[in-house]
């Protein structure tokens, strides 16, 4: 665990006072509390940290494919094609494009801030990777789709 002095050090002057933690409100903490406020501070520090480039533009891009998934889906739900996926198969196939809409954004939503929140972890970004991947052949089947 980490000892007052670096938790002064990333937190900032003014908010350490002596073995004790002080929060923004003024409120001693004892090194009781600690571990909690640790766990915080890592979030807090996560939240900072800049993400690098290759991993923002993965994740971005992994929303864009997420989009042009979906409206290729619906062009070809249109054009008479059945919906495969099972958490969005109901709302393709009965032509309710803003719940599938929603639900997959439901879906999506928390592996996006998943990859956001521990992209350091190799394992995270050879995820992504790999969800990269699996939306690119999933695009060039919608194209080839399209063109045929």
């Amino acid at each position: 665990m980490p000892d007052c002095d670096h938790l002064c050090a990333v937190l900032g002057p003014g908010l350490c006072v002596s073995n004790a933690w002080t929060s923004r409100a003024g409120i001693e903490v004892g090194e009781e509390n600690m571990p909690g406020r640790v766990l915080l501070l890592r979030f807090q520090t996560s939240l900072n940290s800049e993400i690098p480039f290759g991993t923002s533009a993965g994740i971005l891009l992994l929303w864009f494919m997420s989009f042009l998934d979906y409206y290729f889906t619906v062009y070809e739900i249109a054009n008479g094609a059945v919906e495969l996926n099972p958490f969005l198969a109901p709302f393709f196939n009965n032509h309710q494009y803003l719940e599938a809409l929603t639900v997959k954004l439901i879906l999506t939503f928390p592996g996006i801030c998943a990859l956001s929140f521990f992209y350091k972890r190799p394992v995270v970004r050879f995820a992504l990777f790999v969800v990269l991947v699996v939306y690119t052949i999933l695009l060039v089947y919608h194209i080839l789709n399209l063109i045929m």
